[in-house]
């Protein structure tokens, strides 16, 4: 048999490199949550569940202070500082959201150091994808703890 009648494997698209810009953005978005996890693993969780941003030097949340009431990000801190720390279950009863955005952080750090050293996209363009369901996955569970605690 000829090599005229064997199929040939398609050709793979080689992937567009990035930007200077875009890669530079993945190096600073990456720097960033790095020192944001860095962050949260120095501080000290609150016990209370929220209240651990003030170690930061910032107020008490101003919704509870004015309304007695907590705000979507209530807890937030707390939960980052829970989650770095490997306290999964602590972390989601301070902020399950925070906690999704925690992990989300983690799991960008190695993606921001591909694109900035490699300076390649994923194929597909999956990973924006994967990355805006995570995100609008995260606030969504943010919001609707947030919405259990002023009902009860």
């Amino acid at each position: 048999m000829s090599s005229e009648g064997l199929m040939q494997p398609p050709l793979v698209q080689e992937r567009e490199p990035l930007t200077w810009l875009l890669r530079i953005t993945a190096l600073l978005s990456g720097v960033l949550l790095l020192a944001l996890l860095v962050t949260a693993r120095s501080l000290t969780p609150s016990p209370t569940g929220s209240g651990t941003h003030q170690q930061l030097g910032l107020p008490p949340c101003t919704a509870v202070l004015l309304l007695d009431r907590p705000c979507p990000a209530c807890g937030m801190t707390t939960s980052w500082a829970h989650t770095m720390r490997g306290n999964l279950v602590e972390a989601a009863c301070a902020n399950s959201g925070g906690m999704l955005l925690a992990l989300i952080a983690l799991a960008f750090l190695p993606a921001s150091c591909y694109f900035f050293f490699r300076g390649k996209a994923t194929r597909g363009h999956w990973f924006s994808l994967v990355l805006a369901i995570c995100l609008i996955t995260a606030l969504s569970v943010a919001l609707i703890q947030w919405v259990f605690r002023l009902v009860t």
